[in-house]
């Protein structure tokens, strides 16, 4: 109202009383101030500013007052220069304060009034600028503007407070204790001039809470941050609803929750700050200049609860909100360092969390930055340095670099000269030390290492407060010291004082707290520690108990629980005559098939999956040894559920996405509409590329999105179990659901462990034959592995030369001692076992069927050619039965439900889509015989019913639009099964490029029927990925296709034309006398076309007949 008043009073001035307009505008300014306080609005200090200007004009230079109008005239340029992102005001705003304190009185309080706005602006420019010059001026001048007031002129505490922050302001850049401890005095000294119902007495609490929790960030005086809490409090309580100065001090209250958060660990304390500080960006405007420190904060509270109750989504939303802070805050701001290594410290930590390298290295690119633009004596340069040696160190862990360690350690060593004695930090560093010392022990050995790491611990050990939140941790890393060095020199004290400090340390921490696992882990593995020189049965008990609670302790990391899982079976494993019982054993793996599902999760890209399997073998081992646990039990059906629960994990991930819903639809078909929907969208999700780190958003977007989807895809399966009637929904398959993968013969699940090997036989309609292998071994599987890799070396390409024939063929002797060891020690006993179950199920006059499903390195070895073909008249396998094989049961159940639910199809001639590269630019050598092998196909079939793609003309996007249109395909190419760490980059080689097995996994064939692989290595595996049949050959299967044709190795061109002659003629006499719907019978077709190529190369001439194999039904 009061704001109205005076622009109706400005009309009605008439014109050449300037001195009247003067003196009107000053009250209309005046308003606009009261109201700009109250409101914080731009279009009030747009108008004000209007006003000043005007004011100025109007005012003759010689007035005493002119002063005073460019000084306010500054500080309202000033506030417009808060609100927005330009420093175009800011720089006019100081040379009117300039041209205030020259043209005002010496010795006056008009005078300190004056350089109190000229410092504020420059300790401003400071802030955004870091320009220590700005500073040291700012209070020189705010010095002078203290001694020139009267101590009861009403702006004295005006004058103190902006000494104060100019003061604190100096201590954040260069660290001197003695700054801060002065700007706190001269803030209580503000405090106490002004009175207790001054407008701006809030905003000076406000300060004081600020500075009070800077010194508790230095000196670590617990008092100090409550006391900021308190004041904060009573400035919240003095600031009314809707003041502006209200979202600065709920702000700052946050942060101090935060802190005290940090220190004592109260979930209250952080919960109330995430809220706070929620609520304090919602009432930020856009473009506002404090949005990026308000950014910052609440990333900062979300990695905090990410810390402690380990929500993934806290951890993404953290990240989110700190790329925004750095995105909106230029590059000569001062504070981007400090955005940008809070942001690195968040994306490192999701790495322990995912395991992407990508988010390692941008991490450590980002440290990297902060380094160079931190000046070598700013206070947070420690900090920074600590936070990239951390980074250094998990790399060099990751990857093994002897460099990245040293840096390390030398950058460590600078974090501890740089920060001074008493500074909270300093225990961190030290800590950090400790760790990096041990890593380069455990490498190199150098005991010294070890020796300081353990000095160091101590120290950090001694500086943690007893109360402090992270006291834990020092003990926990301290134990783990003493035990290196006892399991080095075997001093009983060490592990004695190893066992005390971890009790002590799971002792402090909360039974819901994210690290509560690995504190649980550490002290198994002390107690672990002292049975191997005790052998003491209390020992493994308390070993045991520990691993076992830390499995279940929620919440838990994903690989800590699988860790701690796999450290039980590994301790029941060592000491098998201290276990109790076989269901204590039992109850160890059911812990770890428990485990690897979330481990695994569908939130990462397959290759990153495919990634995490290889590097953790132990994951496909421990399946194994589960199964050979539970047939020493006499738990036959638990062997083969467990076999079929633990391995090929990711196929059984994707199948899942495909599983039909008709019961949940029947009941709930809201839920399946949705859960069908998020099934979708995770299947089209491209795999995240780890090779070329940069700080893509798109990317990070999109990954994102994935993990949400995914989270939410678990969700929704929890919702669906806790429905009755669905308490199983998409779970692990009993024995009963199970037996539909025998349907088309026995299937034989072959496993091999250094304890024992044996067959388990899935015979109709769901009988398990247990067929124990005495005479095999893990031992004598790896050595024929070897045997048959030696003989079949370099042949990584379909090949056409005779004397390539020839190279491969003195491999023969090795070739031959494999079949028959495979076939005396294997498959002859499983084929005697089940020799009536074989007849019952096939047809008169026709070989029986059965299908392989081989663990560990029989997985790679040719069970379906075995046999003794260095005697006359010796059996073999070709000559008695037609094999198949499988990846896992459920890859023939899921065929079996796709074939059931096609409905009729027309039995003329199936429509057939070929493609042929005879001559791949860049890859390889020519491969003539393709295109013939595509024309004999062609014959074959009817006119119209073949598509032939060739050369040129065969681009990966015109295969992939032909297999989607398409029931059959037939591939005539170079193919190569990745050895260098990605199975998903196994491909096809077409004109233009690759067709990958992670496109492929991203089709959704349901229409398709039969693959052809006419490509070599198609079906080959990845030899670190023993359990997972990580291949092109599987790959099709989970795309839809029922059965597939591929090569276990690589196969010669010429071979092609004479297999595919016959197995399409042999296919189409199948079509055209099936049923609609019926088995094509590919694998009887298969069986038939390498019969007439073995009898054409000679029996022999193993390299080029025995790789075709049959996948599927």
């Amino acid at each position: 109202m009061a704001v109205a008043t005076c622009q109706l009073a400005l009309d009605y001035i008439p014109d050449g009383h300037d001195h009247l307009l003067s003196d009107a505008y000053s009250t209309y300014l005046s308003h606009l101030q009261s109201r700009l306080v109250q409101l914080g609005r731009l279009t009030d200090v747009e108008d004000a500013i209007t006003a000043g200007r005007l004011i100025v004009k109007l005012t003759p230079a010689e007035h005493p007052s002119t002063s005073i109008h460019l000084s306010n005239l500054g500080r309202l340029l000033l506030t417009r220069s808060n609100f927005l992102i330009e420093d175009t005001d800011l720089e006019e705003a100081i040379l009117m304060q300039r041209s205030a304190v020259d043209s005002a009185p010496p010795e006056d309080a008009d005078k300190a009034l004056c350089l109190t706005n000229l410092a504020l602006s420059l300790r401003t420019r400071f802030e955004r600028l870091d320009q220590l010059t700005d500073l040291e001026d700012a209070i020189s001048f705010s010095h002078r503007a203290a001694e020139l007031i009267p101590d009861t002129h009403p702006y004295k505490s005006t004058c103190l407070e902006n000494l104060g922050l100019s003061l604190r302001s100096r201590f954040k850049r260069l660290g001197e204790v003695a700054d801060l401890e002065q700007a706190i005095l001269v803030q209580r000294s503000a405090l106490e001039a002004i009175p207790g119902n001054h407008p701006r007495r809030s905003g000076y609490l406000n300060d004081l809470a600020i500075s009070l929790r800077v010194r508790f960030r230095r000196l670590g005086e617990l008092s100090d941050l409550d006391n900021a809490i308190t004041t904060l409090r009573n400035a919240m309580d003095l600031t009314p609803e809707g003041h502006p100065w209200r979202i600065s001090h709920l702000s700052n209250l946050a942060s101090s929750l935060g802190n005290r958060f940090k220190r004592l660990g109260d979930l209250t304390d952080l919960e109330s700050a995430i809220l706070a500080q929620r609520e304090v960006l919602t009432l930020t405007p856009n473009g506002a200049r404090i949005k990026p420190r308000r950014l910052n904060n609440l990333g900062i509270s979300l990695k905090f609860r990410f810390d402690r109750v380990g929500e993934l989504a806290a951890l993404d939303d953290a990240i989110a909100v700190q790329r925004s802070a750095v995105e909106l805050t230029p590059d000569e701001n001062p504070d981007k360092a400090e955005f940008l290594n809070n942001l690195a410290v968040s994306i490192r930590i999701r790495f322990m969390r995912l395991g992407e390298l990508v988010d390692l290295e941008n991490a450590i690119a980002v440290e990297r930055s902060v380094i160079r633009l931190t000046p070598d004596r700013h206070p947070e340069k420690p900090r920074r340095l600590n936070n990239l040696s951390n980074s250094l160190r998990i790399r060099f862990e990751r990857l093994g670099d002897l460099g990245d360690i040293e840096d390390t350690i030398s950058a460590q060593r600078s974090a501890v000269e740089l920060t001074p004695d008493g500074n909270p930090d300093k225990p961190v560093i030290f800590n950090n030390l400790a760790f990096a010392l041990r890593t380069r022990f455990q490498r190199l050995g150098e005991l010294a290492d070890l020796d300081e790491a353990i000095a160091k611990q101590r120290i950090a050990k001694e500086l943690t407060p007893d109360e402090h939140v992270d006291r834990s941790h020092r003990l926990g890393v301290l134990g783990g010291l003493l035990q290196s060095r006892f399991e080095r020199l075997g001093e009983p004290g060490d592990v004695e004082e190893a066992t005390s400090l971890l009790q002590d340390a799971v002792a402090l921490t909360p039974y819901d707290h994210y690290e509560r696992s690995a504190r649980l882990l550490e002290l198994g593995m002390a107690w672990r520690t002292r049975l191997n020189h005790s052998l003491d049965p209390s020992h493994f008990k308390l070993a045991y108990n520990s691993f076992l609670g830390a499995v279940r302790t929620e919440p838990c990391p994903p690989n800590g629980r699988l860790v701690a899982a796999l450290a039980a079976t590994s301790l029941c494993a060592e000491f098998p005559e201290l276990v109790p019982s076989q269901d204590t054993l039992l109850q160890a793996y059911k812990l770890v098939l428990e485990a690897i599902p979330p481990f695994i999760w569908l939130g990462q890209s397959v290759s990153h999956r495919f990634k995490q399997l290889s590097t953790n073998h132990q994951i496909g081992e421990s399946i194994v040894a589960a199964a050979a646990a539970a047939i020493t039990a006499g738990k036959i059906p638990m062997a083969l559920e467990w076999l079929e629960e633990g391995r090929a994990l990711i196929w059984g991930q994707h199948t899942r996405l495909r599983s039909p819903m008709e019961g949940l639809r029947a009941r709930h078909p809201e839920l399946a509409d949705e859960l069908q929907r998020v099934s979708a969208s995770l299947q089209n999700i491209e795999s995240r590329d780890d090779s070329a780190p940069s700080w893509d958003s798109t990317l990070e977007d999109e990954a994102r999105r994935h993990r949400d989807q995914a989270q939410y895809y678990d969700d929704l399966l929890v919702r669906i179990r806790a429905l009755d009637g669905f308490e199983s929904f998409l779970c692990r398959k009993g024995l009963a659901e199970l037996a539909p993968a025998c349907q088309s013969g026995p299937v034989a699940v072959l496993t091999v462990h250094s304890s024992r090997c044996d067959a388990l036989v899935l015979c109709p309609p769901g009988r398990v034959i247990h067929v124990p292998l005495p005479d095999f071994s893990l031992a004598l599987a790896n050595k024929m592995y070897l045997m048959i890799s030696d003989s079949i070396r370099g042949r990584d390409a379909r090949f056409q030369e005779d004397r390539a024939v020839m190279k491969h063929n003195l491999g023969r002797d090795d070739m031959r001692r494999v079949l028959r060891l495979l076939w005396y020690r294997a498959v002859q006993p499983v084929l005697s076992a089940i020799e009536s179950e074989l007849v019952a199920c096939s047809a008169p006059n026709e070989l029986p069927r059965i299908i392989w499903c081989a663990t560990g390195p029989l997985a790679f070895l040719p069970l379906h050619a075995a046999g003794v073909y260095d005697t006359p008249g010796g059996l073999k396998a070709p000559d008695l039965i037609v094999s198949s094989y499988t990846p896992s049961l459920n890859a023939l159940i899921t065929r079996t439900w796709l074939a059931a639910g096609e409905g009729p199809r027309s039995i003329p001639d199936p429509r057939i889509f070929v493609a042929s590269q005879p001559d791949t630019p860049d890859i390889g050598s020519p491969l003539p015989y393709t295109t013939i092998e595509a024309e004999a196909l062609s014959r074959q079939f009817s006119c119209g019913s073949v598509t032939h793609l060739n050369h040129e003309r065969a681009t990966v996007d015109a295969v992939v639009d032909g297999m989607e249109r398409h029931a059959w395909v037939h591939l005539a190419c170079h193919g190569i099964q990745d050895q260098g760490g990605d199975p998903t980059k196994s491909a096809f080689f077409l004109y233009d490029g690759r067709l990958s097995l992670e496109r492929i996994m991203r089709m959704d064939l349901d229409h398709a029927e039969l693959a052809v692989l006419s490509a070599c290595q198609t079906a080959k595996g990845d030899e670190r990925l023993p359990e997972e049949a990580a291949h092109l050959a599987a790959g099709m299967l989970a795309a839809g296709y029922k059965a597939v044709v591929a090569t276990m190795w690589s196969i010669a061109d010429r071979d092609g034309p004479v297999l595919s002659d016959a197995l399409y003629m042999a296919l189409r006499r199948n079509h055209e006398g099936r049923e609609a719907g019926g088995d094509l019978r590919v694998a009887y077709a298969l069986h038939e076309a390498v019969t007439k190529l073995r009898s054409e190369v000679g029996e022999e001439s193993f390299a080029r007949w025995v790789p075709f194999i049959h996948l599927g039904i």
